[in-house]
């Protein structure tokens, strides 16, 4: 749904998950209570919003002129987990490396004019972030790809009191970053205290 989509331009693809969610609990509340005034007064006021964001949605996407100069973007999510055989505690250097490797070819062999990964896609520890930026950046200059790239990065040596670091790195085709970015405004309780917290402005 292109109009519903367009939210993601505001609050990241997150809030697509968080819109699917919240209509789906809204909408088993409005089932159980549907005999109930209350039941029906939720019920209106959600499809309310739901209608505001397609109108909204459907005028910014309509509004939107195509340029010819489009540029293709392959978006990747990482090392895929298995949390059921707790995989979160093994994520070795060499299984960052073999799984951002793969994902580079992929996205080259498919054309794709930058390569993109989501929040913290790779958990790398600090006394291994130049090895892995190294590979990261002679992958970009073996295809071409620019790529940004994601991670979180866990304080081994105690340089950031134990916490981590979430941060996004834009690399060119040629393998040279342009630009950093620690996050900045993090999430309350999940990453307050335990996450370092950037300066804020994005890099132009």
């Amino acid at each position: 749904n292109k109009p519903l989509l367009q939210l993601a331009s505001v609050i990241g693809e997150f809030g697509i998950t968080f819109l699917i969610t919240w209509t789906a609990s809204v909408a088993i509340y409005v089932i159980e209570h549907w005999k109930r005034p209350e039941g029906k007064r939720v019920g209106l006021i959600a499809l309310s919003v739901l209608i505001l964001l397609f109108v909204g949605g459907a005028v910014r996407y309509n509004a939107w002129t195509e340029d010819q100069a489009t540029v293709k973007v392959a978006q990747a999510i990482g090392p895929k987990l298995d949390q059921d055989k707790s995989e979160w505690g093994i994520l070795t250097f060499d299984r960052n490396v073999e799984s951002f490797s793969k994902t580079a070819i992929a996205a080259f062999e498919k054309g794709a004019d930058i390569l993109v990964f989501s929040e913290e896609a790779f958990t790398i520890e600090d006394l291994n972030e130049q090895r892995f930026m190294e590979h990261v950046r002679e992958m970009a200059r073996k295809f071409s790809l620019p790529i940004l790239l994601t991670l979180e990065v866990v304080d081994m040596d105690n340089n950031q009191d134990g916490k981590l670091i979430n941060k996004a790195v834009l690399i060119d085709k040629y393998g040279e970053v342009l630009a950093e970015y620690l996050k900045h405004n993090i999430l309350p309780v999940v990453e307050a205290g335990s996450t370092v917290i950037g300066e804020g402005p994005i890099p132009a």
